[in-house]
Order: structure tokens, then C-alpha cells, then sequence
């Protein structure tokens, strides 16, 4: 493989990007990342009442099973894909969700 064929390459993939998402995916995206900040508000909420020593191992485990569901959706929805174009819409817009999601997480326990 040489360069001016990864260059052209890119050169398509990029031109194919113009494709959006449906308003489908977009909501069940957000409605994803609303469950996932519900659990995690009510979860904190009710182990700092019942077992605050425990607070530590609940956010890592939470923190860890959110990194994991997140990645396996976004894996797999790049694996059905049949383009690049199709994928990184869908991928750019689950990683801004998991960033605001991370961020409100933090927000919420401080």
C-alpha cells in the first residue's frame, strides 16, 4: 500500500461523510446516555446512603460498565456499517454524548 493510495483512500472516505443520521438513532442515543446518567445518579445516591465506603468501588465499576456498553454499541454499529461515512457520524456523536455524559457525572458528584 502505498501513499498516494491511502491518500486517495481518505480522500473518498471523506467525501462520503455527508451522509447524516436518522432522527431514530439520534434519540435512542440520547435516551442511551439518559439512562446510563440515571443510573448512575440514583445508584450514587442510594450506596452513599446505604454504604458510603463503598462509593469508590460503585464509581469505578459504574465507570467501567458505561466505558464498556458504550464501546461495544459503537464497535458494533461500525461493524454493520458498510462505509467509513456511515460510521463516524455515529461515532462522533456517541463520543460528544460519553464526554457529557462524564462531565455531568463529575459535575453531579462534586
Amino acid at each position: 500500500m502505498n501513499i498516494e493510495h491511502c491518500t486517495l483512500w481518505a480522500a473518498q472516505t471523506l467525501s462520503t461523510v455527508h451522509c447524516p443520521l436518522s432522527t431514530v438513532t439520534i434519540l435512542l442515543s440520547v435516551a442511551y446516555f439518559v439512562a446510563l446518567g440515571a443510573g448512575y445518579y440514583f445508584g450514587f445516591a442510594a450506596v452513599k446512603k446505604h454504604a458510603p465506603e463503598s462509593l469508590p468501588r460503585f464509581c469505578m465499576t459504574y465507570g467501567t460498565l458505561r466505558l464498556m456498553l458504550t464501546a461495544g454499541i459503537v464497535f458494533i454499529y461500525i461493524w454493520q456499517c458498510e462505509t467509513m461515512g456511515e460510521a463516524l457520524p455515529f461515532a462522533a456523536l456517541f463520543l460528544g454524548l460519553y464526554i457529557l455524559t462524564m462531565v455531568v457525572s463529575i459535575y453531579l458528584k462534586h
